[in-house]
C-alpha cells in the first residue's frame, strides 16, 4: 500500500470554519503557515517534544483546558505562553459557534445518548471531535474519488462491496501499489492538491507517508 495522508487536517478545518462563521484567525492562520516555527517555539518554550508539542494544538483544538496544560511545564517561557493563549482565544470563539451550529445541536444530541459521556465537559469535547471528523471524512471522500478517477481501479477491486483498494483511517488512507501504473504516487499528490479546494472549498494538503 501507498499511504496518503492529510496534512494539519484539524488546524485547516478550524482555520475555513472561522473564515465561514467571520471569526478573526489571524493566530490560526499563521499556524497553518508556519506550523514548523510554531512547532519548534512550542517545544523550546515549554521543554516538550515534537510530538508533545503537536499534540497540545489538537488538544486544544477539541475542547482541552490550556491553563491546565501549560500548567504542567514550570518553566514555559512568556512569548509561547503569550501566543498560545492568543491561538486559544480564537479556538474558544470558534467552539461557541460550533454549539450553536446546526451540525454541533445535532452531533450533541447523539452524544448525549451515549451512557459513557457523562459530564458536559466530555460531551462538548467529543462534539468538537466529531465536528471535526465531519470534515475529514470529506477529505477522505475527495481522495477516493480521485482515485477512482486517475487509478487503474476496476470492478474486480470491490469484492462483496467492500472496497479493498483503499483502507481509510483518521485523516487519510492507504491505497494498494498495484493500481499506481499510469499515475506514479508522487504525481497522485499533485493531482489531490491541485482540485482539493475547488471539490472540498477547503485548501487541504496531502502528502505521502512511509508505510
Amino acid at each position: 500500500y501507498f499511504d496518503f495522508d492529510v496534512i494539519n487536517s484539524n488546524p485547516t478545518i478550524a482555520n475555513y470554519l472561522m473564515v465561514l462563521f467571520a471569526i478573526s484567525h489571524k493566530f490560526m492562520k499563521n499556524y497553518i503557515d508556519n506550523r514548523e516555527m510554531w512547532i519548534s517555539e512550542i517545544q523550546e518554550g515549554l521543554g516538550i517534544s515534537k510530538e508533545k508539542a503537536k499534540k497540545l494544538i489538537i488538544t486544544i483544538l477539541n475542547g482541552g483546558d490550556l491553563t491546565y496544560h501549560l500548567g504542567k511545564y514550570k518553566n514555559k517561557t512568556q512569548k509561547i505562553t503569550e501566543k498560545l493563549t492568543s491561538l486559544n482565544f480564537e479556538i474558544k470563539k470558534l467552539h461557541k459557534k460550533m454549539k450553536k451550529s446546526k451540525l454541533g445541536k445535532d452531533i450533541m444530541k447523539r452524544i448525549k445518548c451515549l451512557p459513557e459521556r457523562k459530564s458536559k465537559k466530555e460531551r462538548l469535547r467529543c462534539m468538537y471531535s466529531y465536528y471535526f471528523q465531519t470534515y475529514e471524512n470529506i477529505a477522505l471522500q475527495f481522495l477516493k474519488q480521485k482515485a477512482i478517477d486517475c487509478l487503474d481501479i476496476n470492478n474486480k477491486a470491490t469484492e462483496d462491496g467492500l472496497d479493498y483498494y483503499f483502507m481509510a483511517s483518521h485523516d487519510g488512507a492507504q491505497i494498494e501499489k498495484k493500481y499506481f501504473k499510469k499515475v506514479l504516487p508522487e504525481e497522485f499528490i499533485n493531482i489531490l492538491n491541485k482540485d482539493v479546494k475547488e471539490f472540498t472549498g477547503i485548501e487541504f494538503r496531502y502528502k505521502l507517508k512511509p508505510f
